[in-house]
């Protein structure tokens, strides 16, 4: 799998994957500014730095282990369904070829 794949492939799988914040609304996906690190994501409360209202500071790394494994997981699902998919056009593609050498004979 190519870098660019997986990288885009990981990211979509992240985003499907949305964690519920302590309110139960999904969580809002961010980017770390700070120098300590800069350009990490991050998952938050959808209404963290709203003015006067209530947040439950929920915050996680979008790229711990758990999300990445989740990914992964989904990732190599979609691999295996991909290849079934092609095992069965492979199979009909064949069945073609054979119809067609008996038809020639």
């Amino acid at each position: 799998m190519s870098p660019s794949v997986s990288s885009a492939s990981l990211v979509n799988s992240t985003l499907s994957t949305v964690p519920m914040c302590n309110y139960g609304k999904e969580a809002v996906l961010r980017i770390s500014n700070i120098p300590r690190n800069p350009g990490r994501t991050f998952f938050e409360c959808p209404l963290y730095n709203k003015e006067e209202l209530p947040y439950c500071k929920y915050f996680k790394w979008a790229d711990d282990s758990e999300y990445k494994k989740q990914a992964l997981v989904k990732i190599e699902a979609e691999i295996l369904r991909k290849d079934e998919e092609l095992k069965k056009r492979e199979e009909k593609i064949g069945k073609r070829e054979l119809a067609r050498h008996n038809d020639e004979a």
